[in-house]
């Protein structure tokens, strides 16, 4: 089968000012973007779910019970492949895979700040600036930060985000470099993305767009944290030995509620309102050892890559019930609003995973 690869630039990312990786991916020609009834992000290619996610080159456990949506403020590019990558991975899909490009310092002192203002309050700033920390070079750091705070077009709905990058460089001698890098984000808000229930004759609910069923204390919880090391050494012009290691921790916190069908023509009223506290995420650890060249042989050129890498992944989803019992109808369109201003006690787990 053949491959195809597409690279989202920085340039591409910054002009149509795309923030998240579903916006880069969307853009992407071939790339089908949708969000799952969790909110998570999925991507399709050549009709299969890409499953295979690598930042700087590094198997992510990505595919787990939490999927985030990467901030692109800290990556320089995203390089997309279509088809099956088994070559490039190690370990292949038929879909393809995505590898995301994290921004490094450069040799020249650099900085910018980008500011944006959108429709519901939809407000951000960016800022990154890095370069040499020493006279001679040899030292090189960059920081980069982002902040948003946004509501959207329904009510109860509003999201707050916290980024933060720093990188550092050190050339240990003119042909060894090692680097570390961390990040931070956490995005925290009240999200709606469970969609409508119908009424019991089948027919769709013509309730105002900008009214949510969620409750003023329903709120998704997201953070991600890693750290990266790198030694890489240069053995001649052409030949580059490489070993990376990687600590990486998904986390998710969701308070939600979430009124189901049918709904009785004659009562107004649900079939059921099914609220939950949920905790989700995956922790995991990398490394990845590569050496790749080329050569001359049988007059011509070849490139050879030749490595090995290792990954050990813990995901979990816990799953507890509220105080706020709800029985088929009890609630309904018209008193869904007194369920506001409470504050649900968290009870017991009813589903463990693993138990």
């Amino acid at each position: 089968m053949p491959q195809s690869v597409t690279v989202v630039t920085r340039q591409a990312i910054e002009d149509p000012n795309l923030t998240t990786m579903k916006q880069a991916m969307a853009r992407t020609p071939g790339i089908v973007a949708t969000r799952e009834a969790t909110s998570a992000p999925a991507f399709y290619s050549r009709g299969f779910k890409i499953n295979n996610y690598q930042i700087d080159g590094m198997s992510t456990a990505y595919e787990s019970s939490f999927r985030p949506d990467f901030d692109m403020a800290i990556h320089d590019r995203a390089e997309v492949l279509r088809g099956a990558e088994g070559l490039f991975s190690g370990s292949g899909e038929p879909g393809g895979s995505v590898n995301l490009a994290r921004k490094r310092p450069s040799e020249r002192l650099q900085s910018s700040i980008a500011l944006s203002y959108g429709s519901w309050q939809n407000r951000r700033i960016e800022a990154d600036i890095g370069g040499p920390l020493t006279r001679d070079g040899a030292l090189r750091g960059r920081l980069v930060g982002a902040w948003q705070d946004r509501d959207f077009f329904y009510s109860p709905g509003d999201e707050k985000k916290h980024v933060l990058y720093g990188v550092l460089e050190y050339d240990l001698t003119p042909d060894t470099t090692v680097s570390a890098r961390v990040s931070y984000q956490r995005q925290k808000g009240n999200k709606w993305f469970l969609g409508l229930p119908t009424w019991d004759d089948f027919q769709l609910m013509d309730i105002d767009r900008s009214r949510a069923l969620t409750t003023d204390w329903a709120y998704v919880d997201h953070r991600i944290k890693d750290v990266f090391a790198t030694v890489e050494h240069r053995i001649s012009p052409d030949w580059t030995l490489k070993l990376s290691a990687m600590r990486q921790s998904f986390e998710s916190d969701t308070m939600r509620i979430n009124p189901t069908g049918p709904i009785d023509r004659e009562t107004g009223n649900f079939a059921g309102v099914f609220s939950r506290y949920e905790e989700t995420g995956n922790h995991s650890k990398a490394a990845d050892l590569s050496l790749q060249g080329q050569f001359g042989l049988w007059g011509r050129q070849h490139k050879l890559l030749i490595g090995a890498d290792w990954r050990e992944s813990n995901a979990h989803q816990w799953m507890y019930s509220l105080d706020q019992v709800l029985y088929p109808g009890m609630v309904g369109l018209d008193n869904f609003d007194t369920l506001n201003g409470i504050d649900p006690t968290i009870l017991y787990p009813w589903y463990l995973w693993p138990a």
